[in-house]
């Protein structure tokens, strides 16, 4: 005699489909995070040493990233060739930098229209290439002037967040501050950006000359209020190149560039 029975609901094919799936996810979930904490693991073995290129930690995890574990400070990023560059710096050594009083001084500018003059500060005050003479050899190790330059926006393309990580208006970072932060405005990108290329500059004796710009991007080729400021860089053969600091894709937007350059002293 055969007994009548009910089928379970893992009998329904969409009861049994939606199970499926939700195992998948839970699966991906758990693969991920056992992923990501393999990759902190590889990364902490980095911590320690003063510089490191580490090419076989490609994808490991994506840069540019800060790690702070006891008492140092470990920059990650990418070069053009998406080889993985780790930065290392002592804790004390940030704090010392960033510690600093800020520079106080000016510069005053001849307006083109009506001849009126404009106070500003003068960022070049901020600019540090000591702080990256250890490591800069990392970006100019076998490269040309203008290969190093494209470095330098390289790694500024990575600084992709414009905001001001304090709050405040109207302060500067140091550029030690800004890379750590990976967050600033054109004013801190243009001191990290002029810093590096100086420091680069000095260690593989390019002969660039590299100038501070301010500019009215109201009008880029007939300035009239400054509001904004880039780099310009004049290679040795004479040749020049705009540097924008705030842009994650071009290098120089600009057809003609007018303002008020100065020269790192």
């Amino acid at each position: 005699m055969e007994e009548d029975y009910e089928e379970g609901p893992m009998a329904d094919p969409a009861v049994w489909k939606a199970f499926t799936l939700v195992f998948a996810v839970l699966f991906l979930a758990a693969t991920y995070w056992i992923w990501h904490l393999n990759t902190e693991l590889v990364q902490a073995d980095y911590i320690g040493d003063i510089l490191s290129t580490a090419p076989g930690a490609r994808g490991v995890k994506y840069p540019p990233y800060t790690i702070i574990e006891k008492g140092n400070i470990t920059i990650g990023f990418k070069t053009t060739n998406d080889d993985v560059i780790l930065w290392y710096v002592p804790l004390q050594t940030y704090l010392a930098y960033s510690n600093q009083p800020r520079p106080s001084q000016y510069l005053t500018l001849q307006r083109v229209a009506g001849g009126a003059e404009v106070r500003v500060p003068d960022y070049r005050a901020y600019v540090r290439p000591e702080m990256f003479s250890e490591v800069i050899g990392t970006l100019t190790a076998e490269r040309t002037d203008r290969q190093f330059v494209n470095e330098v926006f390289n790694l500024r393309k990575q600084l992709t967040t414009y905001g001001n990580p304090y709050g405040i208006e109207n302060v500067t970072n140091w550029p030690i501050e800004t890379l750590t932060n990976t967050i600033g405005t054109c004013r801190d990108f243009t001191v990290l950006m002029a810093s590096l290329l100086e420091a680069g500059n000095q260690n593989a004796g390019y002969g660039m000359t590299i100038s501070i710009v301010y500019v009215d991007t109201d009008d880029i080729s007939d300035p009239v209020n400054p509001n904004h400021v880039l780099i310009m860089v004049q290679y040795s053969d004479g040749v020049t190149q705009c540097i924008e600091s705030t842009s994650a894709t071009d290098i120089c937007p600009y057809q003609v560039i007018n303002g008020w350059s100065y020269d790192l002293e």
